[in-house]
C-alpha cells in the first residue's frame, strides 16, 4: 500500500523547512554577535554619526589637548582678530562648520563663553563622526585657570 507516501513526503518537507529556519536563526545570531563586538565608536560598517555634544571643564579640556593628538581644537569666536591676540594651543579659527563635516576626529570647540560653541556643535550634529565637545566657560575660563595661551608674534 502506497497511502503512507504523501504523509512521509510532508514530514520530509517539514523537516527541511525546520532545518532552513534553524540555519537562518543561527546565522542571524552569529551576525548579531559579531556586530556587537565592533566597539562603542563603530557600527557594523564604520564609525557612527554623532548625534549629541557635551560640555567639558577647562581641566578636562587641558588634559585632552595635552595628551591627545587626535583632538581638533576649534576657535569659533566671531572675530579672527581675537584668535590673533591669543588662542588655545594648536587651535584653528573658523566660523564655518561645514569644513568639519564627515571628520572622524573628536572636536573641541570654544569661544569667549559658550553660546557660539553650542551653536557650532548643533550645526555639526549628524554631519560628523567624532565626539563634539565644547569648553564650558569658554576662552575666559581657560585664561582664568592659567592654562597656556598661544600668542602669535
Amino acid at each position: 500500500m502506497e497511502y503512507n507516501k504523501p504523509a512521509k513526503d510532508n514530514e520530509k518537507k517539514i523537516q527541511i523547512i525546520l532545518a532552513i529556519i534553524l540555519v537562518i536563526i543561527s546565522v542571524s545570531a552569529a551576525v548579531g554577535l559579531s556586530i556587537s563586538f565592533y566597539g562603542e565608536d563603530k557600527g557594523p560598517i564604520g564609525p557612527v554619526i554623532t548625534v549629541t555634544y557635551s560640555g567639558i571643564s577647562v581641566e578636562t579640556a587641558y588634559e585632552l589637548t595635552v595628551n591627545n593628538e587626535d583632538i581638533v581644537v576649534i576657535d569659533v569666536r566671531t572675530c579672527k582678530c581675537n584668535y590673533n591676540k591669543g588662542h588655545l594651543p594648536n587651535a584653528t579659527w573658523t566660523n564655518n562648520p561645514t569644513g568639519y563635516y564627515n571628520t572622524t576626529n573628536d572636536l573641541l570647540i570654544y569661544e569667549n563663553n559658550e553660546t557660539l560653541s553650542i551653536e557650532f556643535c548643533e550645526q555639526l550634529i549628524n554631519h560628523t563622526y567624532g565626539k563634539l565637545l565644547y569648553l564650558e566657560g569658554g576662552f575666559k575660563a581657560w585664561e582664568e585657570a592659567g592654562y597656556p595661551i598661544f600668542k602669535p608674534n
